[in-house]
């Protein structure tokens, strides 16, 4: 069987915009983890962004180092970067903290972080 050109031409077109969109799904791809410890609270994050067109997937565990109670929370962050720098960490006042998100847009998410004897609190404001 014999392939014509014009055959030839619409199976390449197609092989080549599949592979060029791969190809950014691929390196789009971004993963973040950062731990940060206080006397009274422990924070783990892990985020990933599977492109670059995605926000980031946010998983935030916090701990109350007193009596091991954690609060679980996901969350979308559209940033381009999370590292050490994004998101912030504040202190606040004894056993309240802030945790800051900056967004692609330079708007933020911040969430109030706290503890007590018998709780963990996460608020987002708003």
């Amino acid at each position: 069987m014999k392939m014509t050109c014009a055959a030839f031409i619409p199976a390449f077109k197609i092989t080549c915009i599949l592979s060029i969109f791969l190809l950014l799904m691929a390196c789009g791809s971004k993963k973040f983890h950062r731990e940060i410890e206080t006397p009274e609270i422990k924070i783990n994050l892990v985020g990933n962004k599977p492109t670059s067109m995605d926000p980031f997937s946010v998983g935030l565990v916090v701990t109350n180092n007193a009596n091991n109670k954690t609060v679980t929370l996901d969350l979308e962050v559209y940033a381009n970067e999370l590292d050490e720098k994004n998101p912030s960490f504040v202190k606040k006042s004894d056993n309240k903290y802030s945790l800051i998100f900056t967004q692609t847009d330079l708007t933020t998410r911040e969430l109030i972080l706290s503890t007590s004897n018998e709780e963990v609190i996460v608020e987002e404001v708003l």
